[in-house]
């Protein structure tokens, strides 16, 4: 899939925000860089250091350091490396979004806003199946477009589940934040689905 039209990065960037708060409360934060590449560059670095990488939006560690070659080994925290605390990136974001409001559905400005970026990722999607997957709590539902998936239904489908925290958009899935009777966060991802249905 190619890459998405841009869609408006408010509140991407209040999400990155939390990540880097969090981030840096642990014992081997190093700060905020620019690019991978920035972080090889540094005269004293040590491994173990994280950084947030502002050009890849995401954090990463030094994870082995060359000092014959003057060299330090860099990779991307994913969400199930355990950082020196004992948790996941998983459950590092999931403390953070636990924590934020729902998404205020009455605020037409805000719903709006949601509303066109659910559009354009739809648009994108170009599947006749989307999968609304909640791995943790054991959820799924199947969409099937004819007109294209519309963000009243699947609100609708999703109140049923929780209430929505947060819509994210990737290339390939839109990351759903809610909150549960039984949690404060969970997450479910909208897939394209095309892939894995046989027609007949």
């Amino acid at each position: 899939m190619g890459e998405l039209a841009q869609f408006p990065l408010k509140s991407n960037q209040e999400i990155y925000d939390k990540k880097i708060e969090a981030l840096s409360k642990l014992p081997r934060w190093r700060g905020t860089i620019r690019s991978r590449n920035s972080i090889r560059q540094l005269p004293d670095v040590k491994q173990g250091e994280i950084f947030w990488v502002e050009l890849d939006h995401k954090p990463y560690i030094v994870s082995e350091i060359n000092e014959a070659k003057n060299t330090a080994t860099i990779r991307a925290l994913d969400e199930n490396a355990t950082i020196s605390t004992g948790i996941t990136i998983f459950e590092m974001n999931k403390d953070i979004v636990s924590k934020e409001p729902l998404f205020n559905l009455k605020d037409e400005e805000a719903r709006q806003e949601l509303s066109e970026g659910f559009d354009k990722w739809i648009g994108q999607a170009m599947n006749r199946f989307l999968l609304l997957f909640g791995r943790d709590i054991h959820y799924f539902s199947l969409f099937k477009q004819e007109q294209g998936l519309k963000l009243d239904l699947f609100l609708d489908v999703l109140e049923s589940v929780g209430k929505l925290i947060s819509l994210d958009f990737n290339d390939d899935s839109v990351e759903v934040w809610i909150r549960t009777d039984e949690s404060p966060a969970e997450l479910l991802y909208l897939l394209p689905f095309d892939e894995a249905i046989i027609y007949a």
